[in-house]
């Protein structure tokens, strides 16, 4: 089965979209895939970086600042940076196993789907990106349930030339009927000639779902939403943000980082019998929540909102991460335009919990949307939603969403009480005039916008010399250094920040 029978086992609702230029939508889904594999080994070298003393995050950090020698891999500097903290050689091997990456569809199997296509899970490698393959390759399939047991194993060794293997046609069938429902991760192992892989190669793993009667609870869901008339308030927000995650789980687009398709299903199934019954949409649907606001027209701004537990006002934090980069600058996927709030999520955990803040995590920049309208529109928004304390707001925005929100603080700097810029944000001589006495952060990281994030602390000191309007910075230290964490790294630097500036 090639890649276009493994988009139709997920339930493509988009078809006639497909069918017109299907090579070219083949090549933006491959890339799509191959970029959530990126932030997921970017993830992976974050975790191993944890607790690791200053000596190993100074070496991480200077392996993925240096310039661009990949031949255009952006897999090869994390392989040298897994390969330095599992202190082995970041020899052919290991890169192209780190490079490897897995489609794994459908997102959630369903053995009782009227599309027969979604009945099995189905596992295809791929390379995003042309390595040379050191022996003849093979790949070993392993899928694990909730608990630890393995409950299916295959091998791949049919397809598995370069040119196939770029092409996504070496697959396996992971049997949905024999499985149980529940949530599965499929670990995907290289095989490089006649050596087996060892425990501490790259390999690749992702999370699946087996759940009869998924397909057509999924299509009762979005047809209930699709007969709804849109009334414009909260509620819409609530349920079109819900709707995207199902739809895109449903369409086979990549999850973020690890699936939570099964929850967002039945988030809204519940969303939508709230409304049904007269109560609001979001009533009863625990953890973080997937909306979409409104900001003026059709247009929205996705996020995923961690709310505060207690009644009554409580502060506000909106983190915006930057635009989908393969280096750190201007070399960007085709797909995804935008940065999904979801992964920023998923990379600050806990944040905002101890101190039962309300924490909307938007997405980036991108797509042609005006991202400082949007911005300014999302604000009061989220205040009203969130039932937020006026005077407790902060934004923290990282690379592009800092450089727009810098060049917006006119627009802004009402609602704000206090902001965080994180490797960007530049001001200018009307802006930092505009951002008089805001407490305004800046971290700083290895490889990415220091120059920037420098001058705008000499320039702001420079006008406080000469006691001229401007904002109350100060640096704050990049816990780890590296570039790609930037924003993930700094979130207990953030946090206090946040907590210092709200007590002023």
């Amino acid at each position: 089965m090639g890649e276009r029978a493994l988009l139709a086992a997920a339930g493509l609702i988009l078809a006639g979209a497909l069918a017109a230029g299907a090579a070219a939508q083949g090549m933006a889904t491959r890339e799509h895939w191959n970029y959530l594999h990126l932030e997921a080994r970017r993830a992976e070298v974050r975790r191993e970086l944890a607790g690791r003393d200053d000596t190993d995050r100074a070496v991480v950090a200077r392996i993925l600042a240096k310039p661009k020698p990949d031949d255009g891999v952006p897999f090869a500097r994390l392989a040298d940076a897994l390969a330095y903290l599992r202190g082995v050689d970041a020899d052919a091997a290991f890169t192209l196993r780190a490079a490897m990456g897995a489609f794994v569809l459908p997102e959630v199997c369903d053995p009782t789907a009227a599309n027969e296509a979604c009945r099995d899970a189905h596992v295809s490698p791929f390379l995003g990106y042309a390595l040379p393959f050191p022996a003849k390759i093979a790949f070993e399939v392993e899928v694990r349930d909730a608990a630890g047991a393995v409950v299916w194993t295959g091998a791949i060794r049919e397809h598995t030339e370069e040119r196939d293997v770029r092409m996504a046609r070496p697959t396996t069938a992971v049997p949905g009927a024999a499985l149980a429902d529940g949530a599965y991760t499929a670990t995907v192992r290289t095989r490089i000639g006649e050596a087996a892989p060892a425990a501490i190669d790259p390999c690749v793993c992702w999370t699946f779902h087996v759940l009869r009667g998924y397909q057509a609870r999924a299509e009762a869901a979005l047809g209930a939403l699709g007969k709804r008339a849109a009334r414009g308030g909260d509620d819409d927000a609530v349920l079109r943000g819900l709707a995207e995650r199902v739809q895109s789980a449903y369409a086979g687009e990549p999850c973020l980082g690890q699936s939570d398709a099964v929850a967002d299903l039945q988030r809204l199934e519940r969303a939508l019998a709230n409304v049904e019954a007269g109560r609001p949409a979001a009533d009863g649907c625990d953890g973080d929540l997937a909306v979409a606001i409104p900001v003026g027209g059709a247009a929205s701004l996705v996020a995923v909102l961690r709310r505060a537990r207690a009644n009554g006002p409580r502060p506000l934090v909106v983190v915006a991460a930057g635009a989908p980069t393969l280096d750190g600058r201007s070399d960007r996927p085709a797909l995804p335009v935008v940065r999904a709030p979801g992964w920023t999520a998923r990379e600050w955990p806990e944040f905002g919990r101890a101190d039962d803040w309300n924490v909307a995590f938007v997405a980036s920049p991108g797509g042609g949307v005006d991202y400082a309208a949007a911005l300014a529109a999302a604000l009061p928004w989220l205040m009203r939603h969130c039932d937020a304390a006026a005077d407790a707001v902060v934004l923290v925005a990282e690379r592009e969403a800092a450089t727009v929100a810098a060049f917006a603080l006119p627009r802004l700097r009402p609602t704000l009480a206090a902001a965080c810029f994180v490797d960007g944000g530049a001001l200018m001589a009307a802006t930092a005039a505009a951002a008089d006495g805001l407490p305004l952060a800046y971290v700083r990281s290895d490889g990415f916008g220091g120059g920037a994030v420098d001058r705008s602390l000499e320039f702001v000191a420079a006008r406080q010399a000469q006691r001229l309007p401007a904002p109350r910075t100060e640096a704050l230290p990049a816990v780890l250094a590296a570039w790609p964490f930037g924003l993930s790294g700094s979130a207990d630097a953030i946090a206090d920040f946040v907590r210092r500036a709200l007590a002023r």
